[in-house]
């Protein structure tokens, strides 16, 4: 009775917090993935459009997407504006060029 006594606290005592440290060291893996995987939901469309522009700089759907969500540096962003004006037979406003001096967000 005594081994069994022994080997029963050996594992309560012993193997329980090592196999209970496991299980949380497991959970939190699984929680920092579960939140690095809300983080990065909806960059794959941001992936696939910047490349093709840097692929393809004439798509004009890249153009688009890349304009509108904000992902191109200052002076890009003013010489994509002018292209996508152009293309669509519209005037580039005034004051656009005034906008590519102020501090863009970068993701």
């Amino acid at each position: 009775m005594d081994v069994l006594m022994n080997a029963l606290c050996l594992v309560m005592f012993v193997l329980m917090p090592r196999l209970v440290s496991s299980l949380l060291v497991l959970l939190l893996d699984w929680m920092a993935c579960d939140v690095t995987a809300a983080a990065w939901q909806g960059q794959a469309d941001r992936c696939f459009y910047e490349t093709l522009l840097k692929q393809k700089p004439e798509s004009h759907m890249a153009q688009d997407w890349c304009l509108a969500h904000g992902v191109c540096g200052a002076a890009e962003a003013d010489a994509l504006y002018k292209r996508v004006c152009k293309r669509k037979g519209l005037q580039p406003l005034a004051h656009a060029s005034s906008l590519s001096s102020s501090p863009v967000k970068k993701v």
